[in-house]
This record gives structure tokens, C-alpha cells and sequence, in this order.
């Protein structure tokens, strides 16, 4: 089954990193909703300032559709006003074997 990673990385500066913070923890405690198997949060032992949450799908199309509702909207609010620079990707997991055949 193919897996896909919604990424956001993610720059704070100061009393923002603690009230971004607790909105992704309340987000990621929150029901998944169908098609999304996980959401993690991560800091970065390098840059203290730095976050990635990430969310694991295994259909594409719904995690698509998923970006066109509330809860993407207020996620995606919450970083935009509170984060200083952040990025969006969705990565597909590959396995090896086929990766090197691109290659």
C-alpha cells in the first residue's frame, strides 16, 4: 500500500512557538479523519526555532480533498499567522527497488 506524507516545515520565533505549538498538539490529538493514518509533530534538535508536522495518508485523492476543508484552512491559518517561514509538501513513499529503476 502506497503511503503519502502531507509535510509542513515550519519557523517560529518566540511566544508564538508555544501557542503554534499547542494548536498542532490539539490537531494531532483530535479524530483522524478518513484516509489519514497518523499526524506526528517534530522540533529539530539543531534549530529551536524549527517544527515539521507531519500527517500519513494512504490515498492521495483524499488527502487532496482533504486540503480543500475547515480543518486545513485552520491548520494551515494557524501556521501562516503564526510562523515567521514555513513550506507545504506531500512526499509519496517509494520503495527502493523501484526508486532505483527511475534512476
Amino acid at each position: 500500500m502506497k503511503k503519502f506524507n502531507l509535510h509542513f516545515s515550519i519557523k517560529v520565533l518566540g511566544s508564538k512557538y508555544r501557542e503554534l505549538l499547542n494548536i498542532l498538539d490539539t490537531e494531532q490529538q483530535s479524530v483522524l479523519p478518513a484516509g489519514c493514518l497518523s499526524r506526528t509533530i517534530y522540533k529539530s534538535i539543531e534549530n529551536l526555532n524549527a517544527l515539521s508536522y507531519l500527517e500519513v495518508w494512504d490515498d492521495l485523492d483524499v488527502l487532496k480533498k482533504s486540503m480543500e476543508g475547515d480543518r486545513y484552512e485552520y491548520v494551515v491559518g494557524a501556521i501562516k499567522n503564526l510562523s515567521q517561514d514555513w513550506s507545504i509538501e506531500v512526499f509519496e513513499q517509494i520503495e527502493i527497488d523501484k526508486f532505483q529503476k527511475v534512476i
